[in-house]
């Protein structure tokens, strides 16, 4: 899930282009892009998350970012009015507190408002990431038909942004929309919360991976063979690329992230009543592996609705969705 940071500059008496900067903070990589109005990306840097160094370290890293992309925007007359950022985890949006990340170490009951603040003259707003990718989604792509709609996030977890009457829903203590730890088997995978079986020890890029290895070891028949003594080497591409060029292992992984997701949806399903299902994030890529397994689960477990009443759909923006999402927050926050 991200944190989302509104950093509104004092001064709007210019007659230069304005932008936001919007910063997706994933498990894995952080993306951080300029963006105009009309979600235009007019600049975009990628880099490793590297979260092992610590809060600190990071939102220092990250405020001299901002700092130079301000910079150089200002040299091609745009300025800068705002700027959001997506942060993996249970936010406290209102104090600008992470409450628990289970994906990044260290970042528990962690100020980031008053990290970024110490060095920013701006305010600071924050929320999480998969809220953000379901606001750019609600806004620029695959949600704009929906009101109430729940967008899931298959990266190095599993996120959940809820949008409901066409806002995100936070809940009361922000963890609303968390459906990564929803679980699916008390018996099931170690997760990285602490609890076992949840959706995210089934339908992540961490699953996939972990369960890949898992039946390699056990001398299943596979093209991903080599893979058991270089373990480091497999990712989630990998196994979706072998599964389409038809290694029954792998298609067997991916078929088992479509039943726990099924089964996940028709819990929100039964719980909320929602218009749609967006599936986001890196692992989406593989929307066509698992998504045939998600609408079989459908078909078994659902009982107290048709088929036709669930609307599973692939995100439109991909990796751009957290980006805009933040993007939207910024300028909401200094309009």
């Amino acid at each position: 899930m991200t944190i989302l940071i509104a950093l509104h500059i004092t001064s709007r008496m210019s007659n230069k282009r304005q932008a936001v900067i919007g910063i997706d903070m994933g498990g894995t990589n952080v993306r951080i892009g300029v963006v105009e109005s009309d979600a235009t990306i007019i600049r975009r840097t990628r880099s490793a998350s590297n979260h092992g160094t610590g809060p600190d370290d990071f939102t220092a890293r990250l405020t001299g970012a901002m700092k130079d992309l301000t910079e150089d925007c200002a040299r091609s007359g745009v300025e800068i009015v705002a700027a959001g950022l997506g942060v993996p985890g249970n936010i406290l949006t209102r104090d600008g507190i992470v409450a628990v990340s289970p994906n990044l170490p260290g970042w528990r009951n962690f100020n980031a408002l008053e990290a970024l603040s110490r060095s920013m003259p701006f305010p600071v707003v924050i929320d999480n990431d998969a809220n953000l990718i379901a606001l750019g989604e609600k806004w620029f792509g695959a949600g704009r038909p929906y009101q109430d709609f729940l967008c899931l996030t298959l990266g190095t977890g599993v996120g959940g942004g809820l949008i409901l009457n066409g806002s995100v829903w936070h809940g009361k203590w922000g963890s609303g929309g968390e459906v990564g730890h929803m679980t699916l088997d008390p018996g099931g995978a170690k997760c990285s919360c602490g609890n076992n079986g949840c959706v995210e020890t089934e339908a992540s890029a961490t699953a996939i991976r972990r369960k890949t290895l898992e039946r390699l070891e056990r001398d299943a028949p596979s093209s991903l063979t080599a893979y058991a003594r270089k373990p480091e080497a497999l990712t989630a591409e990998v196994v979706a690329e072998a599964a389409r060029q038809g290694d029954e292992l792998a298609k067997a992984v991916y078929r088992g992230v479509g039943v726990a997701l099924g089964r996940a949806i028709v819990n929100v399903m039964n719980l909320l009543g929602l218009e749609a299902f967006l599936i986001g994030g890196g692992v989406s890529g593989a929307f066509d592996l698992f998504q045939p397994s998600i609408m079989e689960e459908i078909r078994n477990t659902s009982t107290l609705l048709p088929m036709a009443n669930y609307k599973v759909l692939r995100s439109e923006l991909g990796e751009d969705a957290g980006i805009l999402g933040a993007a939207r927050m910024a300028f909401d926050r200094v309009a």
